[in-house]
Parts: structure tokens; sequence; C-alpha cells
């Protein structure tokens, strides 16, 4: 509500796997790649050519993927929860 009375348009989604999205059993469907080019899709579905983007913990680590391999996609980026391991 905050982010939509400022003027932002808020998305939230479900990685695969998680909440309502579809199941997969193959481990080799979540890498951080194939998870972020579910993000890009999305956002090409919505027609979004840029966006803010932030994520926490599994959804950081989706969110740098996705500034990686889409960077003209991401306008900023938060990262939250990620873990010294990916600075």
């Amino acid at each position: 509500k905050t982010l939509n009375d400022a003027g932002y348009r808020a998305i939230a989604f479900d990685h695969r796997g998680h909440g309502a999205s579809t199941k997969s059993y193959e481990g080799a469907d979540y890498t951080p790649d194939k998870m972020a080019s579910d993000a890009a899709a999305l956002l090409d579905h919505l027609g979004i050519e840029r966006a803010h983007v932030m994520g926490y913990s599994m959804g950081a680590r989706v969110s740098a993927f996705l500034a990686l391999s889409d960077p003209d996609k991401v306008a900023t980026l938060v990262l939250g929860g990620l873990g010294i391991g990916m600075v």
C-alpha cells in the first residue's frame, strides 16, 4: 500500500517451487540463472521495461542474478539477507 500510494507498482511473485507456483523435483530447475530468468520473463509479460528490484535471502540471490543477466531491466537493486559469501 505504501509503495502504491507513492506512485509505484508493487509486484511480488512466488519463486518456482514456492507458494502456489508449480513444483519440480529436478534440482537443475532451481539454479539462480533459471530463477532469474523467471523474474525477467515476468517483467516482460507485464510490459515492464525497467524496475526497482528488491530481494531478501533467496530473493536477493535471484535479484542479483537478474541484475547480472539483464542489467537493462534493473533500474535500482536492493539486496537484503544475501550473506557474506555472495558479496
